[in-house]
């Protein structure tokens, strides 16, 4: 298996461990955090969400590291030569980070630096990721893979948009009252978007390693070459 694959199926484990660490605690935290009303934070404030809620940050942090990282030919074609995109996903797995290392105050308000930190932290990833899926649609290459992107990115910037009213402007339309919904919607079409470009990067493992090999040591067919050689030494031969 290439360094492309083991780093594409290194962001699928990461996301998937992300989606199913937030799944188990709505599962398991179900009578504490209510999925409408409170923000994903909260499980992070009681057992068995001071596991969960750190692995799978820990695993979105880690999804969006091996994307960042990975040299190979881009994954959904030309945004990676743009610069752009790798930058992005290494700051997204930074946020998610300090989100686990500054955990949210509990109660309704935050008011600590560490809770500022963590409110911050976690709509700069969310951002981040909807910049890196927009930038993904709007390149050409791949029409498969633009296709999520868009569909994911609109979806992504739409409860973004309300995430953010709901935190801020709780008193508007009551979104204080169901700000947890659009959080949870996020957090999946995210990881819907890491799969994509894991997907993306997996289908075009070592290409281009494979081409600027051939073209740097001139990697050649060698028994055409033979037979190429053997017809200009002996033509008449070659004829008849």
């Amino acid at each position: 298996m290439t360094k492309t694959r083991v780093l594409a199926w290194t962001a699928v484990a990461g996301g998937a461990t992300g989606l199913a660490s937030f799944a188990a605690l709505h599962l398991f935290m179900a009578d504490q955090v209510s999925p409408l009303r409170d923000p994903v934070s909260g499980y992070a404030l009681a057992a068995p969400g001071s596991v969960l809620f750190p692995l799978g940050a820990f695993g979105f942090a880690v999804a969006c590291a091996a994307l960042a990282v990975n040299r190979a030919r881009p994954p959904w074609p030309g945004v990676v030569r743009s610069g752009v995109v790798r930058p992005l996903l290494g700051a997204a797995s930074v946020m998610f980070v300090l989100v686990v290392l500054f955990p949210t105050d509990s109660g309704v308000a935050v008011s600590s630096f560490g809770g500022q930190v963590h409110r911050y932290a976690a709509g700069a990833a969310f951002v981040l990721m909807t910049v890196v899926g927009y930038a993904g649609a709007l390149r050409p290459g791949d029409a498969r893979t633009r296709r999520w992107l868009v569909v994911l990115t609109a979806v992504s910037a739409a409860t973004l948009l309300v995430t953010t009213l709901n935190t801020f402007l709780p008193e508007l339309a009551d979104g204080g009252q169901w700000r947890g919904m659009p959080q949870r919607v996020l957090l999946v079409v995210q990881a819907l978007m890491i799969f994509v470009m894991a997907a993306a990067t997996a289908r075009r493992r070592g290409e281009g390693v494979r081409v600027s090999r051939s073209q740097r040591f001139h990697v050649v067919d060698l028994p055409t070459a033979v037979a190429e050689h053997h017809r200009q030494r002996h033509p008449g031969l070659v004829d008849s």
